[in-house]
């Protein structure tokens, strides 16, 4: 996270990281606080801190079904059929289930056992935790090219800060964009 500075000699606003040569000296810097989520321009004057607050735009990306696609992109003979992501053991748990198995009640976190019950045709796969691990940090390495802020809060699930944004392009469609872009270049849904 970028620090807002303060330039002991100018009073202008910098940011941290960054060094600034103003006829050949270079400032010095003071720790000025840190407010929820700002744009610090090297530009702006101190003022900044009390300019009222823009219009929040935070969007929420969730990975549908994940682990499901995931194994179905692994082995598209799944596509279709009741799926459940998780352990085979007596004692294991769902981790994710396709559509076609919800049909039957099944849902995440439900003992193995009880599932199987509900649906006994159903194929139980769990075994590609290093491709679950590789289509993430690919899915966030598209966000982290195009989104200015963002927070991974899951393997599946990500936050994006678009505040500000407004400004230069229409943040629903950007999103729909990304999107797109992300379904294009990995294959999941």
């Amino acid at each position: 996270m970028l620090l807002p500075m303060r330039c002991q000699s100018c009073d202008g606003l910098l940011v941290s990281g960054l060094r600034l040569s103003v006829g050949g000296r270079v400032h010095g810097f003071e720790t000025v606080g840190v407010r929820n989520s700002f744009w610090v321009s090297l530009r702006r004057p101190l003022g900044l801190w009390s300019m009222p607050e823009p219009q929040r735009y935070i969007a929420h990306f969730d990975l549908d079904a994940f682990f499901v696609s995931v194994e179905c992109l692994n082995d598209p003979s799944l596509k279709g059929k009741p799926l459940l992501v998780g352990g085979h053991s007596e004692r294991g748990v769902v981790a994710a289930c396709s559509y076609e198995a919800r049909k039957y009640g099944i849902h995440s976190a439900m003992p193995m056992k009880t599932a199987l019950r509900l649906c006994p045709h159903a194929t139980v796969v769990g075994n590609a935790r290093g491709e679950y691990s590789k289509y993430s940090r690919w899915v966030t390495e598209i966000i982290g090219a195009k989104a200015p802020l963002f927070e991974k809060a899951s393997i599946d699930e990500f936050y994006l800060d678009l505040t500000g944004m407004d400004r230069f392009f229409d943040p629903y469609q950007w999103t729909i964009e990304l999107r797109e872009e992300i379904t294009a270049a990995t294959k999941l849904p």
